[in-house]
């Protein structure tokens, strides 16, 4: 130990005695180990922290799931009577709770206020393991009363807006609706789950399969008990349910899935490995740059190794003192790497998981001991690989010829290419993470620009959630939409208007089973599945979205006139490829649904919806105005001028029909697309500003390799200049030689980005090849850089005085 703590202190003074070389060092370090410890703790926070939710390894989703003709598995939220059936058959559950998502109006302050409300089945507190709360749970009573319960518990946001954080809170009256419920608790800060929800009532599970209701079911596992053995059991029970309820559970199976998988996304997950991997290319190139560094530092430093091993130190303790040197530098880059982390954190949020921000309360990124020991590790075994690397090199047998009287430098062929080989890495790496940045900023740019299928400019949106007491009938909701829109078209700027029950890019989505006309035997039509939406007449014109085949719905189109629907071109070519689907008939729901058959009257351009299912029809709100979803307005604006100019009168001539209409989520669409890309923005700007960090130490590599390869040179160059060399040819002999290494590092760099695009291709949903331009241009870009990084070191060398390098020789 005391060994050790004297190289470190030796090490340390060397290094203050060359604070140019450790200022250089550390800065280079500090981007390097700071940028992977930055992603490599938004990794650790969205994929490897523990959710809060006690024991969350024993929690499980619970999903209903039928089999498409392809044979691939379709998941979805479980019925109330499968949620049922579940819960009293199982032996593998300590609990199962059902949760289900709703909005009201608050009805409190000058406005009313969208919320988003969560009833839950009984113990949904105890099945999940929740313990932070302030006031308490539902009581068994409560949770027995269901939904005629006038209990309420309340987010810590909602508690704070409207309460002040009074602790006096509990106990006070919240007006949801034309209901009041009693404030019993309030959750943890920052916990909004799920459905980013404010409030939470009790329910009482719906089984009327008139009016059926989706739920999100969870539970929790006894102990010991595995997910093999879990989905056996509901398996079985699925097959019950079939044989009791054949109309409606034929080919429907239950599903358990960790409930972590709810929480995370496959391509969010991807793009951070995608991050990781690049600043690793990153770390990478940085340890060879500073490689170079140490080894030409240690190379200047042999007499003094020579003078050591004259007093006594064996080659392995000149080793160990060296190495003990690089690690101590490669720690104090990591301390300023950690810096930088904590700069960094407040703008690489946006990489964690959507639900977890929103709904989890994990939206900032801590430095924790798996952070802490990750840069810790990185800095020692980087420091101690290339201090090794470079000491080898600069400690050899013929460091000790110096004191004969020798030159010292015998070695010098060696370490020379060794140089060259750190040099062709940071080259070869560079031009992958120049391919891999130009792959990301092409892909943010294709969704930027991405075909929507209509017209985001100049179109508001705005969300309306219609106050079910007091819209209880069909009626009631046309009429408040006729008014609503009237109202918003006489609004100064305003050249259209119309509904919808679900914005396209807010990533809501309501699937529908259908059935087509004649096929009602045939197995392979069986769960068809599409996108559905209700709107109003004018919906199509408003968003631009060219209608293909056919006519558009009309105000004709209501409940007294002929069941009718709009599909897209995609649903239209999968369903009668070959065929117009005008004229088609097609009902929601199996064969024997209470459902109408309804006539295809139009087929539209299809749209890039977020939620991305691959076929959608369009329903008339006239039509189904009690439909599931009908209570929740999105209205587009079609303007003349900026969009927000009209947010508040909008919001103003929706509450002069009714003073209970909470308006939220006003925005301008393409805005809210923007808002959509925020990942892909930073991923493709982390790429870029990482490429050009490599494009800038490669250069730099490669300028402090052709400078020592001159500097070693100088006699040689003396001669030739001395023997009728001309200047241009010492020029184009140094730069031949840059360029080489340059061309050698781009062709390894080259094979290298083949692999590495298959593999974005596969992982990275969306993500295309960029073509042989851009890898041309990447790699004229680093040549270029590579030439005038040799070229300055070439200038020297034609400028050398043969009688000045003889003389000094």
């Amino acid at each position: 130990m005391s060994s050790i703590w004297q190289d470190l202190r030796y090490g340390a003074r060397q290094l203050a005695r060359n604070p140019g070389f450790t200022a250089v060092a550390v800065l280079t370090l500090a981007l390097g180990i700071g940028a992977n410890t930055a992603i490599f703790s938004v990794f650790n926070h969205g994929f490897l922290h523990s959710l809060p939710f006690k024991e969350e390894n024993r929690l499980v989703r619970l999903y209903d799931y039928s089999l498409l003709p392809s044979g691939e598995r379709t998941t979805f939220n479980c019925s109330g009577p499968d949620f049922l059936a579940i819960r009293d058959q199982n032996t593998v559950f300590e609990g199962v709770v059902a949760l289900r998502a709703d909005s009201m109006n608050l009805l409190e302050g000058e406005a009313p206020e969208h919320v988003s409300v969560v009833s839950a089945s009984p113990q949904w507190i105890s099945i999940l393991g929740l313990t932070k709360l302030h006031g308490r749970s539902f009581t068994s009573e409560e949770e027995q009363e269901g939904s005629d319960s006038s209990a309420a518990m309340i987010s810590d946001r909602l508690w704070k807006r409207h309460f002040g954080a009074d602790l006096g809170a509990v106990g006070e009256k919240l007006r949801l609706q034309e209901r009041t419920y009693t404030v019993v608790g309030v959750l943890p800060p920052g916990f909004h789950f799920p459905y980013e929800a404010d409030v939470w009532v009790p329910e009482t599970v719906n089984t009327d399969i008139r009016r059926p209701v989706d739920y999100a079911v969870f539970a929790r596992l006894r102990p010991g008990v595995d997910l093999a053995k879990v989905n056996s059991e509901l398996e079985t029970i699925a097959a019950r349910q079939a044989q009791a309820f054949p109309e409606r559970n034929q080919r429907i199976g239950f599903l358990a899935e960790p409930a972590r998988n709810t929480f995370l996304d496959t391509n969010e997950e991807a793009l951070v490995l995608a991050l990781l991997g690049a600043v690793g290319f990153l770390l990478l190139i940085v340890s060879a740059n500073v490689t170079s560094l140490l080894l030409a530092r240690l190379l200047n430093r042999q007499k003094e190794a020579a003078v050591r091993a004259a007093l006594g130190a064996s080659r392995g303790r000149l080793l160990r003192q060296f190495v003990t040197e690089s690690v101590l530098l490669f720690l104090l880059g990591g301390a300023a790497g950690l810096l930088l982390t904590l700069w960094l954190r407040d703008y690489l949020h946006v990489l964690i998981p959507r639900v977890l921000r929103s709904e989890l309360a994990m939206g900032r990124l801590e430095l924790d001991f798996r952070v802490l020991g990750f840069t810790l590790g990185v800095s020692v075994l980087c420091g101690a690989f290339c201090g090794a690397l470079a000491s080898l090199r600069a400690v050899g047998p013929s460091s000790f010829a110096l004191l004969k009287g020798g030159i010292g430098i015998s070695d010098s062929r060696t370490s020379r290419r060794l140089l060259q080989a750190l040099v062709v890495s940071e080259i070869a790496l560079t031009l992958v993470l120049l391919v891999g940045a130009g792959m990301m900023v092409l892909q943010f740019q294709r969704l930027q620009h991405a075909e929507l299928g209509f017209a985001t400019r100049n179109l508001l949106t705005l969300r309306a959630a219609l106050p079910e007491a007091r819209y209880a009938s069909g009626s009631q909701r046309v009429n408040l939409v006729r008014q609503a829109l009237e109202v918003i078209e006489r609004l100064p700027g305003v050249t259209s208007a119309a509904i919808t029950t679900v914005n396209p890019l807010g990533g809501g989505t309501w699937g529908a089973r259908v059935t087509l006309e004649g096929h009602e035997a045939d197995s392979s039509q069986a769960d068809l599945i599409v996108h559905h939406r209700l709107v109003s007449p004018g919906f199509f014109r408003t968003m631009g979205i060219p209608l293909r085949q056919g006519r558009y719905f009309s105000d004709q189109d209501n409940e007294t006139s002929q069941p009718v629907v709009i599909v897209d071109e995609r649903m239209a070519q999968h369903y009668w490829p070959g065929e117009s689907a005008l004229g088609k008939r097609i009902k929601r729901g199996r064969p024997d649904s209470p459902y109408p058959w309804l006539t295809i009257i139009g087929v539209v351009g299809p749209i890039k919806d977020i939620g991305d299912y691959h076929d959608t029809w369009y329903l008339p709100y006239q039509q189904n105005p009690l439909a599931p979803s009908a209570e929740t307005l999105h209205l587009m604006v079609r303007t003349t001028r900026d969009p927000l100019t009209l947010s508040r009168p909008a919001g103003r001539a929706l509450w002069t029909l009714d003073s209970h209409l909470a308006v939220s989520e006003v925005t301008p669409m393409d805005r809210y697309y923007a808002a959509t890309l925020s990942g892909e923005r930073l991923s493709a700007m982390i790429f870029t500003i990482f490429a050009s960090s490599g494009l800038l130490l490669a250069g730099l590599g490669l300028f402090g390799l052709m400078s020592y390869v001159v500097g070693q040179r100088t006699r040689e160059i003396g001669i030739r200049r001395a023997l009728g060399a001309r200047p241009e040819s010492i020029l184009r002999m140094v730069l031949a030689q840059g360029m080489a290494l340059a061309a050698l590092g781009i062709s390894v760099g080259l094979s290298a980005a083949l692999v590495l695009t298959r593999v974005l291709r596969g992982q990275l949903f969306g993500v295309t090849d960029i073509g042989g331009l851009t890898y041309a241009v990447v790699s004229l870009l680093l040549a270029g850089v590579a030439l005038l990084a040799s070229y300055l070191p070439a200038r020297r060398a034609m400028r050398v005085d043969p009688m000045t390098a003889l003389r000094y020789e």
